[in-house]
């Protein structure tokens, strides 16, 4: 899990219920926003100045955030 605005992330109750342990990662905030990546891949728009390359060939390759698809 990796934290918001510098606070740290508190894991969430099916997240503690599991039999494994949750791991907090530091991990520098990112400036980018998960619902403008799926808003521009369901509107046929690049996300390349949002997401490093290998993300979105896994996008693309996968189906994801796209209309037709309703993930």
């Amino acid at each position: 899990m990796a934290g918001r605005d510098g606070r740290e992330p508190e894991a969430a109750a099916q997240l503690q219920a599991l039999p494994h342990a949750v791991v907090t990662l530091p991990l520098p905030a990112m400036p980018i926003s998960s619902t403008a990546v799926r808003s521009r891949v369901r509107a046929g728009e690049a996300i390349a100045d949002l997401v490093p390359a290998q993300v979105a060939r896994y996008i693309e390759h996968h189906g994801l955030y796209r209309a037709d698809t309703g993930s």
